[in-house]
């Protein structure tokens, strides 16, 4: 779980950072303004993205335990996506605006359901069994 995990932060968070930096580059540049100033990707890159991440794992790996084949497992999978779309979709549409506090909230919640799924799926993660589904 730990090694698809680690290499999505990674990659989510380096990405971030080219983005951050080619856009407020540019912006500086051409008008001498940043744009992309909002702390409130702070919480959100560095604690709300890894958990988010770890969430999708487990919620993947709890599917794929319990799936028959792998084509079952990848498509109750694909499910838990339309939440997390959803909620970027009521963002930027404006129907909600999230402070600081409630993504650090929302973060904090999210790691508290990583740590109940960790514990769940990790005594009953088979290996070989997963790969006999292929």
């Amino acid at each position: 779980l730990f090694s698809v995990f680690l290499p999505a932060v990674v990659i989510s968070t380096a990405s971030f950072a080219g983005y951050f930096t080619a856009v407020n580059g540019i912006s500086f540049i051409l008008t001498g303004l940043w744009l992309v100033r909002s702390p409130v990707w702070i919480p959100a890159i560095l604690l709300v993205s890894p958990a988010v991440s770890l969430l999708a794992l487990s919620i993947t790996l709890m599917i794929s335990i319990r799936a028959r084949t792998f084509m079952e497992a990848q498509q109750m999978s694909a499910v838990i996506v339309i939440p997390f779309l959803l909620l970027v979709v009521i963002q930027l549409i404006g129907l909600v605006i999230l402070s600081i506090f409630n993504i650090v909230i929302f973060g904090l919640a999210v790691v508290v359901v990583d740590l109940v799924l960790l514990r769940l799926v990790a005594p009953r993660f088979d290996r070989e069994a997963i790969l006999q589904t292929l």
